[in-house]
């Protein structure tokens, strides 16, 4: 079976609602404001994705792509489980432990919840 590439981006997020707190009261101006952010953010994730497809087939590697929406550590184990990958590989920022936790790290999340193996690449100049 040939390799899968996916490439993620942190999409535009709701405001959060806490349980039993009535929703934020979000006008209609707000509305189309944040529907015009996630419209602007799904055009750059598109952007980005075509650009690294056209890198990986100019190198000769096989690639497609696939944009999801959401939370990047939920959405890449779900296409994973999905399309029955062997490996996830993905980058990391280099928060520290109580960043990370504070911050949430994607990297971390795929490290312990997916159900295949994951490879995290650092940028040489991360500290351990």
């Amino acid at each position: 079976m040939p390799p899968r590439y996916a490439s993620v981006s942190y999409p535009f997020a709701y405001p959060a609602v806490a349980e039993g707190l009535p929703p934020p009261v979000i006008t209609q101006e707000a509305a189309e404001a944040m529907e015009e952010e996630i419209a602007y953010k799904e055009d750059q994730g598109h952007a980005v994705l075509a650009q690294t497809v056209k890198t990986l087939r100019l190198a000769g590697k096989p690639a497609t792509s696939f944009l999801a929406c959401g939370d990047a550590a939920t959405e890449v184990m779900k296409y994973s489980q999905v399309q029955a990958v062997d490996l996830i590989v993905t980058g990391s920022r280099g928060l520290g432990k109580v960043e990370g936790w504070l911050r949430g790290s994607v990297s971390r999340q795929l490290i312990h919840s997916a159900r295949c193996s994951v490879l995290v690449v650092r940028d040489e100049a991360q500290p351990e």
